[in-house]
């Protein structure tokens, strides 16, 4: 066996890492020149400013990604279409007996959990 595609690939993450790590230099240093008497008056304050700002713009977003059961549970829902049919569509058949009571009870839990945090979200007041 050959080790070419270990190493092609190491040498890839090597090369990326490196045009990265250049970037990111350019960057702060552009920062730097940019807000130099914001950083001068509060660099730790600065600094995280622009970190939280940095990590906003990079993916992943907050919360985790969505399940596409429980969103297709919720979009049938909103429909009309009853509990027995969603469970049709959005729990294994292979589950049986207490399995698949646990299964229908959390997708129950779920929607109703994602539908009470976008009312949430609504009712937050914006600062």
């Amino acid at each position: 066996m050959s080790n070419e595609p270990a190493v092609t690939v190491q040498r890839a993450n090597a090369t990326m890492g490196c045009d990265l790590e250049s970037v990111i230099c350019k960057f702060t240093d552009s920062l730097r020149r940019s807000f130099e008497a914001s950083i001068l008056q509060d660099p730790s304050g600065f600094k995280k400013r622009a970190v939280r700002l940095f990590r906003l713009s990079l993916p992943p977003g907050p919360g985790r990604p969505a399940e596409e059961l429980i969103t297709l549970a919720e979009q049938m829902r909103a429909h009309g279409v009853p509990w027995s049919e969603v469970y049709k569509k959005c729990v294994s058949p292979d589950l049986h007996g207490g399995a698949r009571q646990f299964a229908m009870i959390r997708l129950r839990g779920a929607v109703r959990s994602r539908r009470f945090a976008e009312r949430r979200k609504v009712s937050l007041p914006k600062t």
